[in-house]
């Protein structure tokens, strides 16, 4: 399988990024002056300790909240000052989200579940189910189009949930723990499929706590304390 092709072309700059909550009368920093720039075609895998950071990183790079002070640009605009709208909607045409417990509508077929993004972005039926059926046949589990998330197994479902990350077409796919719940042998198939998909040209920011998956990546970003504490280069791309 070939390298992740990474360009020089960016498609994530944090500038200073702080955020601080309030904790029994005094303030918490979850971040700490984080900046980083990451470009298109990267495989980044975020490790530290529980309270490092990581996901309120990931959750500030999601669009899901909002730094206290500090600068984040996705795909080259800025989404300091955005209203909630606003920032929804850079949400669903920028970002894929895959998460540990998949997160599936449990009433709705596979297909349905792989058709949400596009749902929410108003796009017409008939155009968002052609998009989910490509989805389907792009990661071989068409068979699995009207199936309900209790009628698969813990993989099918994370399978189901990574073509619903990919119906959009983002920028960059969001992984928190994506293997958490599955069992070794059934995990690396999951980071053999996001290699792929980083190998076609996405960009894939990965929080975990598994060192083996640091394999699977192209830089490694490490946190502590709401801040950066190191970064490797894991492999080269070609």
């Amino acid at each position: 399988m070939r390298l992740c092709e990474v360009t020089k072309e960016v498609v994530i700059e944090a500038r200073g990024l702080t955020k601080v909550y309030p904790s029994g009368g005094k303030e918490f920093k979850a971040l700490d002056n984080v900046s980083f720039t990451i470009y298109r075609g990267e495989f980044i895998i975020i490790m530290g300790p529980s309270g490092s950071g990581k996901s309120t990183l990931m959750n500030i790079i999601g669009c899901l909240d909002r730094p206290t002070s500090g600068e984040l640009y996705i795909d080259g605009q800025s989404i300091t000052g955005l209203t909630d709208s606003q920032l929804a909607e850079i949400r669903g045409e920028k970002n894929g989200f895959i998460f540990q417990s998949f997160n599936l509508i449990p009433h709705f077929s596979a297909i349905r579940n792989i058709a949400l993004p596009l749902m929410f972005k108003g796009v017409a039926r008939t155009t968002r189910d052609a998009k989910a059926r490509e989805m389907l046949q792009k990661m071989g589990i068409e068979q699995w189009a009207q199936k309900r998330p209790s009628q698969l197994s813990g993989g099918e479902q994370q399978r189901v949930a990574i073509a619903r990350a990919l119906a959009n077409d983002p920028a960059v796919i969001i992984a928190d723990e994506p293997t958490g719940n599955l069992d070794s042998a059934i995990g690396t198939q999951v980071m053999q499929l996001l290699k792929k998909i980083c190998n076609e040209g996405k960009t894939i920011l990965l929080v975990t706590h598994d060192a083996n998956l640091v394999k699977y990546g192209t830089r490694l970003i490490g946190m502590r304390d709401g801040k950066i504490v190191s970064g490797k280069i894991i492999r080269r791309s070609k």
